[in-house]
């Protein structure tokens, strides 16, 4: 086996190359080889990662802009319903997932109620409760796999 680090401009390891079962033991010619692929793939992954930050930055700026057009117009039409629908839908367009459901924090009850949903309009959480009742009494962002394993998730 020969395995050789994959660094990036800043030389921090970002993946690793490893070969495996050459008939004969590895050469130094092959070490070489292997490292200067090796430095080829961290510029390679280097510019991938900056392209990706790029198309997500370029997504966002999009959304932002599509939700502040949004809510300009609902603010001249007075409708809320209207704008937290709109808010869901650009958030499912632009992170390209299955579901959005906004949930408003009603502070005098001290939970949350969800506004915008396919199917869950005027179900109420307590803060605290649930994942994103935890997340709204925390502040703090959860990106969970499997909601599903999660004990919060009932």
């Amino acid at each position: 086996m020969l395995c050789v680090p994959v660094l990036d401009y800043k030389h921090e390891i970002v993946a690793v190359i490893a070969a495996y079962n050459k008939p004969q033991s590895f050469s130094d010619a092959d070490v070489e080889i292997l490292e200067i692929v090796a430095q080829c793939a961290g510029i390679v992954l280097r510019k991938a990662q900056l392209f990706q930050e790029i198309s997500d930055s370029q997504r966002m700026e999009k959304a932002m802009l599509t939700l502040t057009n949004e809510v300009y117009k609902s603010n001249e039409q007075g409708d809320l319903m209207h704008m937290l629908n709109k808010i869901g839908m650009i958030v499912q367009e632009t992170i390209v997932c299955e579901k959005v459901t906004l949930f408003l924090v009603d502070g005098l009850q001290k939970e949350l109620w969800c506004a915008m949903s396919e199917d869950l309009i005027g179900v109420r959480v307590p803060l605290g409760k649930g994942i994103s009742g935890s997340v709204a009494e925390k502040g703090e962002t959860v990106n969970i796999q499997s909601a599903y394993d999660d004990d919060r998730f009932r």
